[in-house]
């Protein structure tokens, strides 16, 4: 039941900046990515010049293609152009692509968290040494 919360579409819009990438071909959805900035009532740690990533997902078929890191590095160029210092992001310890993802980017796993009863590592990731 959690997921129907966590997921409704009119709630996931509300949470802040959404990017999403679709295949111009087949005109399919791809994937997405959301930058809560620290004013968002979805925000869970960031504080006020930071911003958090929220809802990186690629739908299966478009996986091992870079897409992933694309949005992320969107998110990650978005937040810059709004003056934050710090982006902050969770994923489940189950989702090591996505682990090894975020650490190539830049991101350093800092914390944990429990959360609708699962267990999410914690990443962030400075801005104010990057160019």
């Amino acid at each position: 039941m959690a997921a129907k919360t966590v997921f409704d579409p009119i709630s996931v819009r509300k949470r802040g900046i959404m990017f999403v990438a679709r295949d111009e071909l087949e005109s399919e959805f791809a994937g997405m990515i959301i930058v809560v900035p620290p004013d968002s009532p979805s925000r869970k740690f960031a504080k006020e010049n930071e911003a958090e990533i929220h809802l990186l997902g690629v739908k299966p078929k478009y996986r091992g293609q870079g897409l992933g890191e694309e949005l992320v590095k969107r998110a990650i160029q978005e937040i810059q152009s709004l003056g934050f210092v710090k982006i902050i992001l969770w994923t489940q310890v189950s989702m090591t692509s996505a682990q090894k993802l975020y650490e190539s980017i830049g991101f350093l796993r800092v914390n944990e968290m429990a959360l609708v009863g699962k267990t999410f590592l914690v990443y962030e990731k400075n801005l104010t040494n990057v160019k």
